[in-house]
């Protein structure tokens, strides 16, 4: 493609930039060429150090606008379109890539359709597509997971916070196919690139040589079952346990709330137009940032007692040695008061210590706030571009860093996550609270799934999930206002079918579901009565909506013969939550991994 007519599908724009380096020759908008020649030498780098080789070429990449100039680009070489945020083309040598929603995802495109351009040429000089899906797209995936600080691009890594949380994904799918390795290898399970880079990112840092020569075996195109087996053997349960440990070792501590947060060297930078969140998954005993701040006026600090993006508060600090304490209740901002604090010496400190169920804030030193603690802890940023320099304490694991290694979790994996994050745990029971649809599912699915439902604030509208495949598809029996169960489908992402039930009230004030799990069918019992049977493959777990609500349950593993639990037996003391816990709820948190 010419000069001239690259230039007309970038709209002409005299932005439009174009190098070339040693290795690449770049055209690009909006995010400098030179900048992306400096990150794709980088790459060219690492992959050589992997292949023990590099194509003897130039090679292209061109980065679009938008997605109808990356559309027009393709058509006029004359490739064929196949839609998404990038393409390599093997018969043009070309890779194509248009801005996404975040800088970070723009790179990760970027490094990602870089690693398929370099793996073709370099593995059958793009002849032919190497051999094994997974292993196409994990490797790529690998490469384009990263941390690029503007001068040193690390590939390989799992930065501290993405938009896309791949480690969480895939947990999720690996569970959903009950961690079926060769099924991952063969391709008949396990689709999605989340599970494929956590498959790729696995042998890369725990078995580097096998995979090497199981790398050599799939681009020579050998089948990807037998040559799996001929390096790795049969799949053993041990080595199954090892890859979803190293999946669960390498979560991702931050969660991106609303789009405007990636991982830039030694920082977590916060920017945008609007207000910005990110949260902690786990609430440490001590979170501290200093902030940094990069362009426009400082308006950022730490958000706490998050519970959905319409309910959690904040304290913002400002440039003129103020901070503001603002809730968000109900989607509305509420309750803004403005506090004095002490000026920086240098940057803006913020600071939250978690202690005997409060968090105590401190802005420079200075204490400015005390709050009961009732979620997560997190940054916000607001209105301007913020570099955050964290340091975190939890436990006895003391104080880390963003550059310090993460440490394995101790004890066992818990067996809890939440789909949607409205769900803690005080001593052994759960507690979900939302103004929307909460739900929870249990990882491994078991036989029977029991539980008691006590209402804390709100009209009752929860109880169990099941059938669940992601967040999009799956089914609920809801106990509404005590006095009907509503079992609810969700289909593609909208609300369908939703057919009422009349039940038998217990004597108690507390509602008993129970689901008995066999094949893919489910069961549904409420307070002792059968209810229905239905066809609905896939996990199971608890829902809530609208209201406040403490769960015990009793969930019943596969291959456990001890009889079920008594609906009517009332819990153990140690299980009631009626008095304040002295001690944090999010502190343990036995039941939920993020």
């Amino acid at each position: 493609m010419s000069l001239i007519l690259i230039a007309a599908l970038l709209g002409a724009d005299p932005a439009v930039s174009h190098v070339r380096t040693e290795h690449y020759d770049v055209r690009s908008t909006r995010m400098p060429a030179e900048e992306v020649g400096r990150m794709l030498d980088q790459l060219h780098t690492d992959l050589t150090r992997f292949f023990g080789r590099a194509p003897d070429e130039l090679m292209e990449l061109e980065l679009y606008e938008n997605h109808q100039q990356y559309k027009e680009a393709i058509i006029a070489d004359r490739q064929p379109f196949v839609g998404g945020g990038g393409y390599y083309a093997p018969s043009r040598r070309k890779a194509y890539v248009w801005h996404q929603p975040s800088e970070y995802f723009t790179r990760h495109l970027i490094l990602h359709e870089a690693t398929h351009q370099f793996h073709f040429l370099v593995a059958n000089k793009g002849e032919k597509i190497p051999g094994a899906g997974w292993y196409i797209e994990g490797l790529a995936e690998y490469f384009g997971m990263h941390n690029w600080d503007g001068k040193t691009l690390k590939t390989g890594v799992v930065p501290e916070i993405t938009l896309e949380d791949y480690p969480a994904a895939a947990l999720a799918e690996l569970d959903r196919c009950q961690g079926d390795l060769e099924a991952i290898a063969a391709g008949s399970k396990g689709n999605g690139r989340p599970v494929y880079w956590a498959l790729v990112h696995f042998m890369m840092k725990n078995y580097p040589r096998q995979f090497g020569a199981l790398s050599l075996k799939l681009d020579r195109g050998e089948d990807p079952l037998g040559a799996w087996k001929s390096v790795f053997g049969e799949a053993t349960d041990e080595l199954k346990k090892e890859f979803r440990g190293h999946v669960v070792r390498n979560a991702q501590p931050w969660r991106d709330v609303w789009r405007a947060w990636q991982q830039r060297g030694d920082a977590i930078e916060g920017r945008s137009g609007v207000t910005g969140l990110a949260v902690l998954k786990e609430v440490p005993e001590l979170l501290e940032a200093e902030m940094e701040l990069i362009g426009g006026n400082l308006r950022a600090g730490l958000t706490f007692n998050y519970m959905s993006p319409q309910e959690f508060s904040m304290v913002q600090v400002f440039s003129n040695r103020t901070a503001w304490l603002i809730d968000r209740v109900g989607g509305q901002w509420q309750n803004v008061r403005k506090i004095p604090v002490a000026p920086p010496d240098g940057r803006n400190v913020v600071a939250a210590c978690h202690k005997d169920g409060k968090f105590i804030f401190s802005v420079n030193g200075k204490e400015i706030h005390s709050a009961e603690s009732a979620g997560l802890l997190g940054l916000n940023v607001d209105s301007c571009h913020v570099h955050f320099r964290v340091k975190q304490k939890s436990g006895s694991a003391g104080e880390r860093s963003i550059q310090d290694k993460r440490q394995p979790p101790a004890g066992p994996v818990p067996p809890w996550y939440p789909v949607w994050t409205h769900w803690w745990q005080t001593g052994k029971v759960l507690e979900g609270k939302s103004q929307v649809t909460g739900v929870a599912i249990f990882k491994q699915t078991p036989k029977i799934l029991e539980t008691q439902m006590e209402l804390v604030e709100g009209n009752l509208r929860a109880g169990l999930t099941f059938g669940y495949k992601s967040p999009k598809n799956f089914q609920m029996i809801q106990i509404i206002n005590n006095r009907a169960a509503w079992l609810i489908e969700r289909a593609d992402d909208q609300w369908k079918a939703v057919r009422p039930r009349t039940i038998p009230l217990p004597e108690a004030e507390r509602h008993v579901l129970s689901l008995r799990k066999k094949e893919d069918k489910v069961t549904l019992s409420v307070n002792g009565r059968e209810v229905e049977t239905l066809e609905a493959a896939g996990q199971v777990g608890l829902n809530v909506d609208s209201c406040h609500v403490r769960f015990r349950f009793w969930p019943q593993p596969e291959g456990d013969k001890e009889q079920q639990k008594d609906p009517a037996k009332k819990p153990q003391k140690d299980d009631e939550p009626d008095k304040k816990p002295k001690t944090d709820p999010h502190k343990t948190r036995d039941y939920f991994q993020y």
